[in-house]
């Protein structure tokens, strides 16, 4: 079995988390995940490392209130981000 076999057995997809911020903070100049987290008092010691951006991205996920329907109205399958 090859790793990209694997990967789908464990992973159905993924929430762009763009979208949910874009539409629950409207109108901002950047999204970048560095910004979100400075404009929301939230410590980004770790910006692009996985487990670093992980634990940002739960923080603003919380401190932005946003909920589990609103994550799943933007989830996308696994298929669709690769064909």
């Amino acid at each position: 079995m090859g790793l990209l076999e694997e990967f789908t057995k464990v992973c159905d997809g993924f929430v762009d988390t763009l979208q949910v911020f874009k539409e629950k903070i409207p109108k901002r100049k950047s999204y970048s995940q560095t910004s979100l987290a400075a404009d929301h008092d939230i410590p980004n010691m770790n910006a692009h490392n996985a487990a670093g951006d992980v634990a940002v991205l739960e923080a603003l996920v919380q401190k932005v209130g946003v909920s589990w329907s609103e994550l799943l109205r933007f989830v996308k399958s696994f298929p669709s981000i690769i064909l």
